[in-house]
């Protein structure tokens, strides 16, 4: 796990710094990075992990 956090630093830092600095974007960087992430739908995780979650409660009634 501190290797991806690590890693994710390493990467992270410099390309932030890049961003704010070099190119002028300053805060934009964030929109920027947030509209990568635009294609991941909030809704449908949350979905998922309820009906996990609906899933375990049934099999845990089942076998008791």
């Amino acid at each position: 796990m501190g290797a991806y956090i690590n890693l994710g630093a390493l990467m992270g830092i410099p390309t932030a710094v890049l961003l704010a600095f070099v190119l002028h974007m300053g805060g934009k960087h964030m929109f920027f990075t947030g509209s990568l992430d635009g294609n991941h739908s909030g809704a449908s995780t949350v979905k998922k992990a309820s009906d996990r979650v609906h899933d375990a409660m049934a099999v845990a009634d089942a076998s008791s």
